[in-house]
C-alpha cells in the first residue's frame, strides 16, 4: 500500500511508490494540480504505476448529496484536462464513512458512493476529451476506509471520490496542440 505524506499544512501532495511513473508525468501532474492540493481540495497519491487523485469531501458534495457542487466543477474540469493527456484506463471510485445514508434517495452507502462516483465521471466526460470507454465507475461504500470511522475527522477523511489512472501500459503524456 502507498503511504501518505503531508506537506507542512497536513495536506497530501504526493505519496507512495513513484518509481513506475516517469518523472515527466509526475512533474506535470503535480504542477498542474498543485493549487488544488494546497487548498486541501484534492490529494495526489502514486502507487504501483497508478496515479490516484483523491477528491476530498471539502466542498465537493453537499452533505448526503450525490451531485457535484457547482463551485467544485472547475476543480474536476482541471483534473479532466490532466487526465485527457494521459494514456490508460481511469477508475472513479466513491467512498463513504460508516454512518448509514439517510433519506429516501439512497438505500445505503453503496448507492451514495456509486452515484457520487458517477457524478464525477459525468463531469469529467462533459469537460474534457476523455473517451468514455476509458472510464469505469465503482461504489465502494465504507469498505476501504483511510482513517478510523470512530472520529469526526476520520469519517470526513473516508468520505471521498478517488480517480485512478493506471499508467502501467503507456505512462506517457500525449502532446496537446
Amino acid at each position: 500500500q502507498a503511504e501518505s505524506q503531508s506537506d507542512e499544512n497536513g495536506k497530501g501532495e504526493s505519496q507512495g511508490d513513484q518509481s513506475k511513473i516517469p518523472a515527466e508525468v509526475l512533474e506535470t501532474i503535480v504542477k498542474e494540480l498543485l493549487e488544488e492540493v494546497r487548498e486541501g481540495l484534492i490529494e495526489l497519491d502514486f502507487h504501483d504505476g497508478s496515479v490516484i487523485i483523491r477528491i476530498r469531501e471539502h466542498g465537493s458534495f453537499s452533505s448526503g448529496g450525490a451531485d457535484v457542487n457547482s463551485s467544485f466543477v472547475p476543480v474536476i474540469d482541471r483534473i479532466g484536462a490532466v487526465l485527457e493527456r494521459l494514456e490508460g484506463p481511469i477508475t472513479v471510485s466513491g467512498h463513504t464513512d460508516n454512518v448509514p445514508a439517510r433519506g429516501d434517495r439512497f438505500r445505503s452507502n453503496w448507492d451514495l458512493s456509486a452515484l457520487r462516483s458517477a457524478s464525477v465521471a459525468h463531469e469529467l466526460l462533459a469537460a474534457s476529451a476523455i473517451e468514455p470507454w476509458r472510464l469505469s465507475v465503482m461504489g465502494k461504500a465504507d469498505t476501504e476506509p483511510l482513517a478510523d470511522n470512530s472520529t469526526v475527522a476520520g469519517r470526513a477523511r473516508n468520505r471521498r471520490v478517488e480517480i485512478s489512472i493506471n499508467l502501467n501500459k503507456d505512462p506517457g503524456l500525449r502532446p496537446v496542440f
